[in-house]
This record gives C-alpha cells, sequence and structure tokens, in this order.
C-alpha cells in the first residue's frame, strides 16, 4: 500500500488477508535508504555466532535483486558519514545477538539464520528498523559471504539475479562477457563479469556476479 487512500485493489487484498487469517499487521511506510541482513549460525550446542552482515537490492515491490560483494558503504549511501553507519550495524548486530540467545530460535533451530533490517531516514536522521523478517534457513545473505571468501578483498560488485524472456540471459552474458571479462589475482576472482547460471536460448532466469577494483 504506497497511498494514503484505499483503491478497489488495496481493498480486496485486505479483505482476502483478514479473512484468511483474522488479523491484518500495518507499519509506518519509511523512507528507506539501503536493504541489509545480519546473518547468524546457531549451533547443535544452542550457541550463536554471528557471521556478519549483507547489503542487498529490492525492487519496487520489495522483491529481492541482488546482494553487495565487500559492500563499500561510501558507495552504497555516498552522502552519510560512513562511521556513523558502521557503528549503527554493529550496535544493531549486538542487539539482535543478544535477543537470539534468549529466544525460540536458540532452543528449536540448528542452523543459518539471517534477520532482514533496513537502514532509513527520519527528519534528517538516520535509523535503523532492526527486523523487517526472520528467515530461518539457508539465504542470498549467507551465499554472498560464501561467494565473498572466492573474492579478492580489493574487489567490490553485485551477486544479481536476472529474470526476462527466453534468450534474454544470453545476450547479456556474452556482451558482459566481452566488455568486462572475468579477471584473477592470488587465485580469487578479482573483478569481471561471470554467470553463475548456464546461459542458455531456453532459460528465462540468471544468476551472475559483476565486479570492479577498489584498490
Amino acid at each position: 500500500i504506497r497511498k494514503k487512500k484505499l483503491n478497489l485493489s488495496n481493498r480486496q487484498w485486505i479483505s482476502g488477508i483478514i479473512k484468511q487469517q483474522n488479523y491484518l499487521i500495518a507499519e509506518p511506510f519509511l523512507e528507506k535508504l539501503t536493504d541489509l541482513s545480519f546473518q547468524f549460525q546457531i549451533l547443535p550446542d544452542s550457541g550463536i555466532d554471528y557471521l556478519g552482515y549483507s547489503v542487498f537490492e529490492t525492487n519496487s515491490n520489495g522483491q529481492y535483486k541482488g546482494t553487495w560483494i565487500h559492500p563499500d558503504l561510501k558507495i552504497i549511501l555516498p552522502e552519510k558519514n560512513t562511521d556513523e553507519l558502521e557503528e549503527m550495524i554493529r550496535t544493531t548486530a549486538n542487539v539482535i545477538l543478544k535477543a537470539l540467545k534468549s529466544s525460540v530460535y536458540a532452543t528449536c533451530h540448528r542452523g543459518f539464520l539471517g534477520v532482514d533490517a533496513l537502514i532509513f531516514r527520519n527528519q534528517n536522521r538516520l535509523m535503523m528498523q532492526p527486523c523487517i523478517e526472520i528467515n530461518s534457513r539457508m539465504n542470498m545473505g549467507i551465499l554472498a559471504l560464501f561467494l565473498e571468501k572466492k573474492i579478492h578483498p580489493g574487489a567490490t560488485g553485485k551477486f544479481e539475479l536476472f529474470y526476462g524472456s527466453p534468450g534474454e540471459f544470453l545476450n547479456l552474458a556474452s556482451a558482459q562477457s566481452q566488455l568486462n571479462p572475468p579477471e584473477f589475482k592470488a587465485g580469487k576472482l578479482y573483478s569481471g563479469f561471470i554467470p553463475l547460471v548456464e546461459p542458455d536460448r531456453t532459460k528465462k532466469f540468471g544468476a551472475y556476479i559483476s565486479l570492479e577494483t577498489i584498490i
């Protein structure tokens, strides 16, 4: 719901949700600056490791598009104070970790867990919404952290998903592979474009990494 006045489609959707689950949760519309996700692993002994955070992008409908590799906050939010952002992220991660240790997840869940959050502006102040949703499974943020281990620390870029008509991903991959061929340094991907799904003329879906060097 993006406007103050409900249209017919909004009313029908709200009516359907209420009939299904008897309630509807509404939250204020925030001036989002960026999405991020805090990643954890709950161990067999109920201990919890904080693995790091990922910064990701969504489309206008809130659907996942891709994740930054080695996110550089100066690039993602160039007009903001990087030190303030990093301190906000560290503080939020500690708060979530403490909350998880006393939650049902520590007792009933084992394995990876991601907590989606967002940084937003409120009257020129930076603020954090620390928990949009919890994904108690392998998720795109965990995948991005694993991919980063294969990528040179002097590179930044994105892991992205692609949706289109049959053959469009093949065209994209062919063009980008020529314009931005992959380069390796010290055994790790350093720059360039590399598809993670075999491109062909039948696929509507694709995934790829696109990098540039930062040092």
